[in-house]
């Protein structure tokens, strides 16, 4: 892995920009340790087809890219706090040919995720897998539907 973070220009086709942001109402209330930070600093490139987001942080904006289309669907702005580092607002892609928002929980839930899940490997808790599986699908997390629903957002993550 690369000590340097990555950027807007480490991809081609170039990253676009948020078109109609709206402020998020709601937002991941994790504080990320100093050690997640630089990580999440470093940015995140998908590796192959299956996987669904790019992320670059600039300054201490995070922003989050879908793979395929380039398109940024997140920006969090994060800030130092005891223990870590906070998300102290963020905004949300509202133009629906680009990204159809469900609610404020689903759109929280899914930077979380792909902050923690994408960005850092970690493992999905329940409440996440819940949460995005039930707003989209109606369906039971713990089923292979409930699965399909959340990589449908999430996508897979390359072990490197």
């Amino acid at each position: 892995m690369s000590s340097e973070p990555l950027t807007r220009e480490s991809f081609l086709p170039p990253l676009r920009p948020i078109t109609k942001p709206k402020a998020m109402t709601l937002l991941p209330t994790r504080v990320w340790t100093e050690q997640d930070w630089e990580r999440i600093r470093l940015g995140y490139g998908a590796a192959d087809m299956d996987e669904k987001w790019h992320v670059v942080t600039e300054d201490r904006t995070v922003c989050a890219f879908r793979s395929w289309t380039g398109r940024e669907i997140y920006a969090a702005n994060f800030a130092p706090c005891d223990g870590g580092w906070r998300i102290a607002s963020a905004v949300v892609e509202t133009k629906r040919k680009i990204y159809r928002s469900i609610s404020p929980e689903f759109d929280a839930t899914m930077l979380y995720g792909v902050l923690s899940g994408v960005v850092l490997g970690e493992e999905w808790s329940e409440p996440g897998v819940e949460l995005v599986s039930t707003a989209v699908s109606g369906v039971n997390p713990s089923t292979l539907l409930g699965r399909v629903a959340l990589h449908h957002f999430l996508g897979n993550r390359s072990e490197r």
